[in-house]
């Protein structure tokens, strides 16, 4: 292993998302962590990519139906209140748009 190689912890969240590069965008703003390893699938779409903070890989990401899935993401109004995120973006001067 290179020194500029990810580590992987033992244990990472594996998250199903329906834009994998919509999901980055929005970790990358929200928590400062940078894109990892990324991969397109057969369609040409990112289909898996990790970010990594501090040099570590601390959430994967795989787009929903990418190489023949099953897992699917959860349903949007099951978590309507992000206020958590909201109040950590105002403290580091950040907004988050409806876009994101």
């Amino acid at each position: 292993m290179s020194e500029n190689d990810n580590k992987f912890p033992w244990l990472i969240p594996a998250l199903t998302v329906s834009d994998v590069d919509a999901a980055l965008a929005l970790y990358q703003k929200a928590f400062d962590f940078t894109p990892g390893n990324c991969i397109e699938d057969d369609s040409g779409k990112t289909g898996y990519a990790d970010m990594v903070y501090q040099g570590q890989v601390l959430i994967m990401l795989m787009r929903q139906g990418a190489w023949d899935g099953t897992a699917h993401p959860p349903r949007r109004q099951r978590y309507r209140n992000c206020g958590g995120l909201v109040r950590l973006l105002r403290r580091r001067g950040r907004t988050l748009s409806t876009g994101d």
